[in-house]
């Protein structure tokens, strides 16, 4: 059985790993946000593969969703799946979770609210902070990577319009995350490069092209354990040689693409929390740190997970899943209706 089978032609759990990602960035905060130093060696390297981890996945769902839908449609589908939940945990942050934290010290300015939110709207962070609440912390220390996963919607949706790409698109793709892993190598080592803007693209787009490569070629591809547990073990020593961050990016694709196939979570195809959980995990954590300091580390965590899953299950069925039932919406006007097109539940 191949990739494309496993995953495009039957039930899969890809989100039920893009949940375990974004609890992982939870354990992995925990340690900072709860000022309790860095965190152990071993957990800073597996939640260290969280982020590229969603960027994988999202390569090979957003390099189907593409080759399916026109450009214009590809994008008006990103925009419902990324933003309305967006705006809205801004909206939560700035006049709810800030105004709530000056029940324990503090003054809340409905100005500097005001400007969280504009400043950040456009997905990339400008404003971390609203003055006068939690000491001045960063408010929401996930949101950054939202930008790069936009920029990488973008990009993909851009280069699968070229004709020639999508007569070629496994060569092609390949070929970009050769070139985007030399790049991340030169940049971290003797390029030198110091300004975070380049190098996270470079980084993360890496990894989303390795997702991207995987689609391609999935129908070329066994789904076979033996090729997970080398693809783990290749993960495993990348990591000890501090190597993941440029040649990470195929065996963690892999490792993850073969777990959503062979993990029995059918269920959760038809809800994807994950988003949610991600988006609210950060605020909740610097609320609890600010109301309840020195928690340790266990309890932050299950306190943690305990009031972002409600969150994130509010955002899903009151924006989330409202704003993905927009996506078949005929935006011309005076023509006839057609009935709207099944989409895959695989397609984020």
């Amino acid at each position: 059985m191949t990739l494309r089978n496993a995953l495009l032609e039957r039930p899969n759990s890809l989100n039920l790993l893009r949940l375990v990602l974004a609890g992982s960035v939870i354990v992995g905060h925990a340690w900072p946000v709860g000022r309790e130093g860095a965190a152990p060696g071993w957990v800073e390297s597996v939640v260290s593969l969280a982020v590229p981890g969603f960027f994988c996945l999202s390569g090979f769902l957003i390099a189907h969703s593409r080759m399916r839908l026109p450009l214009g449609r590809f994008m008006w589908n990103r925009c419902l799946r990324i933003l309305p939940a967006y705006w809205v945990v801004l909206a939560a942050v700035a006049l709810v979770a800030a105004p709530l934290s000056t029940l324990g010290g503090g003054v809340w300015s409905a100005s500097e609210a005001v400007r969280y939110m504009a400043s950040n709207a456009a997905l990339r962070q400008f404003t971390w902070t609203i003055p006068g609440t939690v000491d001045g912390w960063a408010w929401n220390g996930s949101l950054w990577t939202l930008w790069f996963e936009f920029i990488a919607y973008i990009g993909a949706g851009v280069l699968l319009s070229i004709a020639l790409v999508r007569r070629h698109p496994a060569t092609v793709s390949a070929v970009l995350y050769v070139l985007g892993a030399v790049s991340v190598w030169w940049m971290f080592g003797p390029g030198g490069i110091s300004t975070d803007l380049f190098r996270d693209l470079a980084w993360l787009g890496t990894y989303f092209l390795a997702g991207m490569t995987f689609y391609f070629l999935s129908g070329r591809v066994p789904l076979d354990a033996r090729w997970a547990i080398v693809s783990v073990a290749c993960l495993a020593l990348f990591l000890s040689l501090e190597w993941a961050h440029f040649a990470g990016g195929l065996p963690l694709a892999y490792s993850l693409l073969w777990a959503g196939a062979v993990i029995p979570a059918r269920w959760a195809q038809r809800n994807d929390v994950s988003y949610g959980v991600y988006i609210y995990a950060f605020p909740v954590q610097v609320l609890l740190e600010w109301f309840v300091p020195g928690l340790g580390v266990a309890l932050h965590i299950v306190l943690a997970f305990a009031i972002t899953v409600p969150l994130a299950w509010t955002s899903w069925l009151l924006v989330e899943r409202p704003a993905m039932r927009l996506k078949h919406l005929d935006l011309r006007r005076d023509h006839p209706r057609v009935p709207p097109r099944r989409e895959p539940t695989l397609a984020p």
